[in-house]
């Protein structure tokens, strides 16, 4: 009997969730492929998904008309998702600055509870620690106590008029989303790079008694700090990367924004109808869905170690 971790309610949301968690929240590494999916169409009717540069197992799927599932970017909240492709784009950026000998704060930042104190003080003096590599690093706002953590807002900025002195005396955000959001994907997902390089993952694995114990210790205790929509999509693509481990982590080290993400993320979404409730249509905000995704496949990766973090005791 399989172990997926399928959602089971509020399914109706789903489109939405991705939407809704930009704007409130707001690598690159070989696939070490195990097997060949096993969603094969029977007519023989497939083509490649992923191939690691080390291995030559190919991963293989249904041609993407084939998929039960068809997903595209969201059309709503279409300022957010600007926002969020180019705040995914410099995060993954900055990403390339981290080292393994930022692993105490890296700890921090990767292995505290959602949303707690501990996380975004660490997340903030990474950025300060690289503040040379950081996109548009402003010392004025890294003066105040976790900024860079707590959310460092990005977004379309209107100046506001004062009728008395006929001036532009401030500007306020139309539209705004969290960077540091963004920020920690990315970190995670240089995590992922930096400690995991001989680590494969696979259903069959994945579905170990102790695997999946440990896994959901460990989301359980973190869903008490998570937002209601955290949660529902947290436990949606978990359920993603538990179906097909291979595609979630070759998808979490591909290029941002790059046509590679684009496949793989309908592959991951398309070939598992089970963990969107059986929906035949999805919409996500892609750059949104990366972050969740590579949050997956480290709470995954730690299940399967049996330790309580990736990154070595510093």
């Amino acid at each position: 009997m399989r172990s997926r971790l399928v959602a089971t309610a509020m399914f109706a949301l789903f489109s939405n969730v991705l939407c809704i968690a930009a704007v409130s929240l707001s690598m690159s590494m070989p696939l070490k492929a195990s097997r060949t999916i096993d969603d094969m169409d029977k007519k023989g009717r497939a083509e490649p998904v992923s191939q690691s540069k080390n291995s030559d197992v190919v991963v293989t799927a249904p041609r993407e008309e084939h998929y039960p599932v068809t997903s595209k970017a969201s059309s709503q909240f279409q300022e957010e998702a600007i926002l969020a492709r180019q705040a995914n784009s410099e995060a993954q950026f900055f990403s390339r600055c981290i080292k393994a000998k930022d692993a105490p704060l890296l700890r921090q930042l990767v292995d505290s509870p959602p949303n707690s104190p501990i996380r975004s003080s660490a997340l903030d003096r990474i950025v300060k620690n690289h503040s040379a590599c950081y996109p548009g690093f402003n010392p004025i706002s890294g003066a105040s106590q976790n900024f860079f953590g707590d959310c460092n807002p990005r977004g379309s900025f209107q100046p506001v008029f004062d009728p008395k002195s006929h001036r532009l005396v401030r500007a306020v955000a139309d539209r705004t989303i969290c960077q540091a959001f963004f920020d920690r994907g990315a970190i995670v997902g240089k995590v992922i790079e930096l400690y995991t390089q001989n680590l494969t993952l696979s259903v069959v694995q994945l579905n170990r008694a102790d695997v999946v114990s440990r896994f959901r210790i460990r989301e359980e205790r973190f869903d008490k700090s998570r937002a209601k929509d955290e949660r529902l999509f947290t436990t949606v693509v978990s359920c993603l990367v538990e179906a097909h481990p291979e595609v979630a982590l070759q998808y979490s080290g591909s290029k941002a924004n790059s046509s590679s993400e684009t496949r793989l993320q309908r592959a991951l979404i398309g070939l598992t109808p089970e963990c969107v409730g059986g929906k035949k249509k999805v919409e996500v905000d892609p750059s949104v869905f990366r972050v969740f995704v590579t949050d997956a496949v480290y709470s995954w990766m730690i299940a399967l170690r049996g330790t309580d973090s990736l990154i070595p005791p510093g």
